[in-house]
């Protein structure tokens, strides 16, 4: 097979790993079996204990010739998924851009729908839909696609308010980049180790990047998982707070009723997270609320 293919986008796939060593080897096959042929494949792993990047390398050695370029990022110190990101984002050469988890999966037709949308749409941030799946099996499917449908449909700035009013729906797993809008922007935000997107993408709205919505799943993501447990760190709650506080609470208006209802949702859902009163059943029946606060932001 060709290594380069002529007059043909490069699509650099960056994977990243942490003590991926149980699940990688499924994502980098996804990475192999894709329509798409054009790929650069970056592995970044941010310093892992177990036996992650050994695996890629033996992996690399056998499957190395299916991509234009294939290579692995190591270091010797733990710098969380900004910094990670980051650190691939630098060495790639392709015009276009897909992180991944190293416990995610591609579908098959993942790159090459990304790249054919956005390229007929002039979209320089494309994000879909996806799957819930653990060991093998979908637990989950087409996950928010009633509100990344809504979203998609508002203005520039209607989508910047209700990103701000609520940032968890978009399927971050699923974005799909223009590499000019990463470097324009710096890339990201490396102040919060385990929240790299949302503070890029509130950035890029900020700096009048649109995003656009392909109807179709394009992921599996994996929901018991290492992931999980980051979700529930400490660490990774603080991270929220901190972009919370710092651009979405001074965005959400205290005379405007919408951002108000909000503003006072994450001020006390964040009360409670941080002391830790987030198990309680009481605090649980609370949460629920969120459902309604999709609909109205």
């Amino acid at each position: 097979m060709e290594k380069k293919l002529e007059n043909l986008p490069l699509v650099s796939v960056i994977v990243l790993t942490y003590n991926s060593a149980l699940t990688v080897l499924e994502t980098l096959d996804s990475i192999k079996q894709q329509t798409l042929q054009n790929i650069e494949l970056i592995i970044t792993d941010d310093c892992s204990k177990d036996n992650t990047v050994e695996i890629c390398s033996n992996w690399l050695s056998l499957n190395k010739e299916r991509f234009v370029n294939a290579s692995i990022l190591k270091v010797d110190l733990n710098t969380g998924t900004s910094a990670n990101c980051n650190r691939g984002l630098k060495v790639s050469t392709g015009q276009w851009i897909k992180f991944i988890a190293g416990d995610d999966i591609l579908l098959m037709d993942c790159l090459q729908s990304n790249l054919s949308f956005s390229t007929e749409n002039d979209s320089k941030i494309t994000f879909s839909k996806l799957n819930y799946f653990n060991d093998d099996k979908i637990l989950k499917e087409d996950v928010c696609g009633v509100e990344l449908r809504r979203f998609s449909k508002k203005s520039l700035q209607g989508k910047r308010k209700s990103y701000i009013r609520n940032s968890v729906f978009l399927n971050v797993p699923t974005l799909f980049f223009y590499k000019e809008v990463l470097i324009n922007l710096e890339g990201f935000d490396e102040r919060f180790r385990l929240l790299e997107d949302v503070p890029f993408i509130l950035k890029a709205l900020d700096n009048s990047y649109d995003i656009s919505f392909l109807d179709k799943t394009t992921v599996n993501y994996r929901v018991q998982s290492n992931s999980i447990t980051t979700l529930k760190s400490p660490n990774f709650t603080n991270d929220l707070y901190k972009c919370y506080k710092t651009f979405r609470r001074p965005n959400l208006n205290s005379f405007n009723p919408k951002d108000l209802i909000f503003k006072t949702y994450y001020d006390i859902d964040f009360y409670f997270k941080l002391k830790g009163f987030n198990r309680r059943k009481w605090y649980k029946l609370f949460i629920k609320f969120k459902i309604i606060l999709r609909y109205i932001s």
